[in-house]
């Protein structure tokens, strides 16, 4: 994974993953970044120093690539205190919908749906 600037696209820094990317989703502030992996595993990053990212949590869920991370809406985060990631995989035959509830950014819990 390489980070560049988006308004002058000068590198910033690269985080060697042992897989292919397939989503990316970065948190509404900024903070926090979701990476995907066509091997099933996500990928929780605090970014909130882009040129140092922190990586804070690694999970697989199952072989099938990870094709959609989705936050939700700023609004619930701010009423709730907590916000929740929509994370899909694919295969041939197969789509399964994951809900992580992210409780303050730092742990979760996920639900199959």
């Amino acid at each position: 994974m390489i980070i560049w600037e988006a308004t002058n696209g000068a590198y910033i820094t690269r985080e060697n993953l042992v897989a292919n990317l397939t989503s990316l989703e970065v948190s509404h502030d900024g903070f926090w970044a979701f990476v995907g992996s066509d091997q099933g595993v996500l990928w929780i990053f605090n970014v909130s120093n882009w040129s140092m990212p922190k990586l804070i949590k690694i999970e697989k869920y199952s072989n099938f690539a990870i094709t959609v991370l989705k936050e939700s809406p700023k609004e619930l985060k701010e009423i709730k205190n907590f916000g929740s990631l929509i994370l899909r995989q694919m295969s041939l035959n197969v789509s399964l919908l994951y809900l992580l509830q992210l409780e303050m950014w730092l742990g979760y819990s996920s639900v199959l749906i």
